[in-house]
């Protein structure tokens, strides 16, 4: 039997941004209402909450995803942890997402603030939602994620944990798959205090996790919005961030992920190829950072700077140290022959 909460909202009117974004916003206070105990109606235990701060933004980036949403909403919905609000940018999309959202808000179940902006990308997307974001802490929750039960209490109750927090950026754990198996690798030790470069890099893990990450962080690493291309892969901020913060991972299942044919998640080939000036970017702040690579990623790194450099017809060497020019001059014959691979698998698409 599922808990109902009853939510009492201002609603508060804001101008449009000419061009830019249209927004519709919530404000108020969550009141419990009186039912029967917890125990006797069999449900997880819920806080009872009187004008509580948002403390989570669960952001959900949008295009054209109608018919997924929904399962982002109905997992929301059922949160132990309560003071978190749903901040939704729909970024341009066609079909009925906005009506869709609208329905919910009416529904005044969860607190949802939701932006419609012009199409820019995904990156866009995530830069809008981490400034108008209200928590402290920012959960990403894709439109094709859903969150289990506890999902955002286990988060919070992990970051509580770390005895100096000021050094770490957030908290890490697992996605898992429909049918309960775990999207990619578990981590090594639990819970183990790393960072995203040395999680791939050392310790191999792989697939994609979710994560809980202060805002007060991640608006100091902006998605860069100065290329001519769409596409801008998350993992040159968390990259960036890396440089500077840790992360605590732990093998705590937060939510199940179902991957979508027509998503971003396709092969690094294609991206790459579509997108050489970011992914050239990417390999090069790694070879330029502080976080020791190895032997085989600072390779690869340099492999990828002479791919990418050869695809957007830019000179290799470009803002790169003497030592990593040489690198980067060594690793071109690879460079190449990867760049005739990538030609021959985006032609096949």
């Amino acid at each position: 039997m599922s808990v109902c909460f009853s939510i009492q909202w201002i609603l508060g009117f804001s101008r449009l941004i000419p061009n830019t974004v249209g927004i519709h916003q919530f404000s108020g206070s969550i009141v419990k209402n009186e039912m029967e105990s917890n125990e006797e109606q069999n449900v997880p235990t819920v806080e009872s909450v009187t004008e509580a701060p948002v403390l989570i933004t669960v952001f959900t980036p949008a295009y054209n995803r109608e018919k997924l949403l929904g399962r982002v909403y109905e997992s929301l919905k059922c949160q132990t942890f309560r003071q978190f609000e749903w901040l939704i940018v729909d970024d341009g999309s066609s079909d009925g997402t906005g009506n869709l959202v609208s329905q919910w808000m009416s529904e005044d179940l969860i607190p949802i603030r939701y932006f419609w902006k012009e199409n820019g990308g995904k990156h866009t997307a995530l830069n809008l939602g981490i400034k108008e974001a209200a928590g402290k802490y920012l959960v990403v929750a894709d439109s094709d994620d859903w969150l289990l039960p506890d999902g955002l209490r286990v988060l919070v109750d992990e970051w509580t944990r770390i005895d100096h927090p000021a050094g770490f950026c957030g908290v890490c754990g697992l996605f898992q798959y429909p049918d309960g198996q775990v999207v990619g690798s578990e981590f090594p030790v639990d819970p183990l205090d790393s960072n995203s470069i040395d999680l791939r890099r050392k310790f191999r893990v792989s697939g994609d996790k979710i994560a809980l990450n202060r805002l007060e962080v991640l608006r100091k690493f902006p998605f860069p919005e100065d290329f001519p291309e769409r596409f801008v892969p998350e993992s040159i901020v968390w990259n960036r961030i890396a440089q500077q913060y840790d992360t605590r991972f732990v093998n705590q299942r937060i939510a199940v992920k179902e991957y979508q044919t027509a998503g971003l998640s396709v092969g690094a080939e294609f991206n790459s190829w579509h997108n050489p000036l970011v992914y050239r970017l990417r390999a090069l702040e790694l070879l330029e950072g502080r976080r020791t690579l190895g032997t085989m990623g600072t390779l690869r790194a340099a492999v990828a700077v002479s791919k990418c450099s050869l695809i957007a017809r830019r000179n290799p060497l470009a803002a790169s140290s003497i030592s990593n020019s040489l690198l980067i001059i060594a690793a071109l014959p690879i460079g190449f022959l990867l760049l005739v691979r990538d030609w021959l698998k985006t032609r096949s698409r």
